[in-house]
């Protein structure tokens, strides 16, 4: 069982309409899954740390898990890195080495080592 953690901010500065991402899974004995989003460059997880920082700061924006706890996007941001110094298995690599999907496209591990995904999960 783990924990999914959304970023949810405005549109723009003017806007009320709210925009909902999933940024990640967190699960006891992996390292953090990341949520992928290519159309909005968010490819690895240092992308995703300035665009958390810039929709949190500018947007209004709220970072939250599934239970709907707020966490700040400083002690977030830690919490992922924590997460994966104190390591385990990376959903990537062991959808490469151990099923054998292959596909590069969907999933890969950034220039950090931190497990992307192109594709929905949660």
């Amino acid at each position: 069982m783990g924990t999914n953690y959304y970023l949810q901010y405005r549109k723009d500065k003017e806007s009320q309409i709210r925009e909902t991402l999933h940024i990640c899974k967190t699960s006891y004995g992996w390292t953090p899954s990341i949520q992928a989003y290519p159309e909005l460059e968010l490819n690895n997880w240092f992308e995703w740390i300035l665009f958390l920082k810039t929709k949190v700061n500018q947007l209004n924006g709220i970072i939250y898990n599934e239970y709907f706890d707020e966490i700040s996007v400083s002690k977030f941001i830690h919490y992922i890195i924590g997460k994966q110094q104190n390591g385990g298995k990376n959903h990537a690599e062991y959808m490469l080495k151990d099923i054998g999907i292959d596909k590069p496209d969907l999933n890969w591990v950034d220039n950090q080592g931190y497990s992307m995904s192109a594709q929905d999960f949660s």
